[in-house]
């Protein structure tokens, strides 16, 4: 949309119409996530409540020239010394899933990487296979 023109850089409106796009794309896939993983369906309305309340927060910081502000207190530390980071993520789809799991050192080093194709296909299920 924004590549076709629908609201041209140049516009006052710009940054704003972009971060209410970035924020309205999260809002659906923590939505999906959400109800993936069993949660309850939210309403329209809180939804929109959520987003509305997000993208004010957001645009204060974000548009205001306040993004040093969070910066500072918002960024990625390095485990402890001889510590290892795990991250695990899950993918399903209708008749599989895949796992991953990556291993990386305090200097952000890949120390192992693993994936696991399964016939399993609930959510739960592949997030813990992955680990």
């Amino acid at each position: 949309l924004v590549l076709r023109g629908l609201v041209p850089k140049d516009d006052p409106s710009f940054k704003e119409f972009v971060l209410f796009a970035a924020l309205c794309v999260g809002t659906v896939r923590k939505e999906r996530n959400t109800i993936t993983h069993g949660g309850a369906v939210r309403s329209y309305e809180a939804l929109q409540r959520a987003l509305a309340t997000l993208f004010a927060c957001y645009k204060e910081i974000i548009l205001q020239g306040r993004v040093d502000e969070l910066v500072s207190h918002s960024h990625w530390l390095p485990p402890p010394h001889c510590w290892i980071k795990i991250n695990v993520d899950a993918t399903v789809r209708d008749v599989f899933s895949v796992g991953v799991a990556v291993a990386r050192s305090e200097r952000m080093e890949v120390i192992a990487v693993s994936s696991q194709r399964s016939v399993c296909v609930d959510s739960l299920f592949a997030e813990a296979g992955a680990c």
